[in-house]
């Protein structure tokens, strides 16, 4: 089993730098997540005009989830929705 090549990232969160271990690979999208977690964290407290990073971050990270498990849903539907149609053109591909 071959290790992929880790490579340690500096990561800026709301003004907290910390050094992140990743596979070279994977840089890009860490970063990548990182620009992102920081535009929620930014936007909720101008929103909000919150100013404790705590509570910042946990009701980011609580609405971060709730749209995943959100999708989560929508893609498991889609899964449903794909089978059935699927099952029904094999029954229409039995028939002819």
């Amino acid at each position: 089993m071959n290790k992929m090549p880790v490579q340690c990232v500096n990561i800026k969160l709301f003004g907290q730098l910390l050094k992140v271990n990743c596979p070279d690979e994977l840089s890009n999208e860490l970063k990548h997540a990182a620009n992102y977690l920081n535009k929620r964290l930014q936007d909720l407290k101008i929103k909000t005009r919150a100013s404790n990073t705590n509570q910042l971050v946990l009701v980011t990270a609580l609405n971060i989830s709730y749209e995943l498990e959100q999708e989560r849903i929508k893609i498991k539907e889609v899964v449903i929705r794909m089978q059935r149609m699927i099952s029904n053109l094999q029954k229409f591909i039995l028939i002819k």
